[in-house]
């Protein structure tokens, strides 16, 4: 990449992935988007837990600050906060879009097509496209009653976010993936786009490096998660902390196949008592690890 490398990022306050088209909903109106998506990685398995992006962007801002980079930030919360804007190569553009609670699809696509509509970036851009966490439909309240009591419980939903990057180059053509990212990768994946070194020591994982993580640990105000490549398993924050319990529990732990089971509809805990068991063990070992990390 050359020197002269721009980067835009485009962040929203809450969104879920279903209201872009991306990610395969049909009934959005984005021309300007999906004509970038024509050159994005799309990221499928990208958690972002409230509260952990917007520090690290913070601390970006004084690396790149350092690097020589020319730092913006930009926040949005409606149509008249938008300004024709022309990016400069060698610069780092943040746009915060904030959205009110459970917004319709059109208000996601109106706002964001007039974002887009605005900019005027340089022929070597990158974008990256994200939330700093998952968000809901309000039109899917119509669903049925077991579903929708699914979806509005679902540890996934809560923390599930678009992740997507664009490329400068015109040539290339889009490509789904399917990794376990948090928040925390974004930092080494700018990082990588823009030419910049690593922090000494940094354990963080870019997008682009191999190999990626084989489990997340997911967690909430009342309930945490062990995310693997192919199941996640849910428990009550309260419960994992009295073990014994759980063995008495006709309703926890409970365990999905992922990604299929996207929204925690089909608990197969019953039909999986070994793997159940297993991930049980290892998402202690894990809270316990990290509580004594913090310590």
């Amino acid at each position: 990449m050359d020197d002269d490398a721009a980067l835009i990022l485009l962040t929203f306050n809450s969104l879920s992935p279903l209201q872009l088209t991306a990610y395969g909903n049909e009934d959005a109106r984005t021309p300007h988007f999906d004509e970038l998506l024509k050159r994005a990685d799309i990221l499928y398995e990208y958690h972002a837990q409230p509260g952990r992006l917007t520090p690290q962007l913070d601390q970006l801002t004084e690396v790149l600050n350092s690097a020589g980079f020319a730092c913006d930030r930009i926040v949005v919360e409606t149509a008249d906060d938008i300004e024709n804007r022309t990016v400069q190569p060698h610069s780092f553009t943040q746009i915060e879009l904030n959205l009110g609670p459970a917004p319709e699809v059109d208000a996601v696509d109106a706002l964001l097509e007039a974002v887009l509509e605005s900019i005027t970036a340089p022929e070597n851009c990158w974008w990256i496209i994200t939330a700093d966490r998952g968000g809901d439909l309000a039109k899917w309240q119509d669903f049925d009653a077991r579903f929708a009591a699914a979806f509005s419980e679902s540890l996934t939903r809560k923390l599930w976010a678009p992740l997507i990057i664009v490329s400068p180059e015109r040539d290339r053509n889009a490509r789904r993936h399917q990794q376990l990212l948090t928040a925390t990768d974004l930092i080494p994946t700018i990082f990588d786009l823009l030419r910049i070194p690593p922090a000494d020591g940094s354990s963080e994982v870019s997008v682009f490096t191999e190999p990626h993580r084989s489990e997340l640990v997911l967690s909430d105000n009342k309930t945490c998660g062990l995310r693997t490549a192919d199941r996640l398993l849910v428990v009550p924050r309260d419960l994992l902390e009295a073990p014994a319990e759980l063995e008495f529990s006709t309703d926890w732990p409970q365990l999905f196949i992922k990604p299929d089971d996207r929204f925690d509809v089909n608990n197969l805990a019953v039909n999986e008592p070994e793997r159940t068991a297993e991930l049980l063990h290892r998402l202690q070992e894990l809270i316990t690890h990290a509580g004594r990390e913090s310590t």
